[in-house]
């Protein structure tokens, strides 16, 4: 009886992983190629002018979901007058014309720290190293990628 009853649960484990794998494949068919996608934003020792800033483009397809744009970021020397921005295209532009912004990502006078930012929808993004407060150029060791997956 203990046997049957051992086999009886492993037909049904069996029987609830295949149930579960047809609706996963019915979800996203194997025509549509589901993947993951890592891009590289940065990767490096930049200086960033007194007074100026440094961006990066990075752009997300229309059918991407689960965005997520993940790295660090550590100034050498700062006297603790340096920000990290992610901005989609409209605030980027308000950030450039000194007009009110509202970033997805910001974090500042810090000389190191986290990146990271979930993004809802298609587009071009910007990521700043804003030096625009200081009278000193900065030095910054930065990594960041974005992460997605596609259909």
């Amino acid at each position: 009886m203990k046997n049957i009853l051992i086999a009886l649960l492993l037909i049904a484990i069996v029987a609830v992983a295949i149930l579960a794998f047809s609706i996963f494949y019915e979800l996203h068919p194997a025509s549509t190629s589901v993947g993951l996608h890592i891009n590289q934003i940065v990767n490096g020792i930049e200086t960033v002018n007194a007074g100026k800033y440094l961006d990066y483009t990075f752009n997300i397809p229309s059918d991407a979901y689960a965005v997520e744009v993940e790295g660090n970021f550590t100034v050498i020397g700062s006297i603790n007058d340096f920000n990290v921005y992610i901005f989609d295209s409209n605030n980027f532009t308000c950030y450039e014309n000194g007009q009110d912004f509202t970033p997805l990502y910001q974090v500042g006078e810090v000389t190191s720290a986290q990146i990271g930012a979930h993004i809802v929808s298609g587009g071009n993004y910007y990521l700043v190293l804003d030096n625009k407060f200081s009278p000193n150029s900065q030095t910054v060791n930065i990594k960041a990628h974005v992460a997605y997956f596609t259909k």
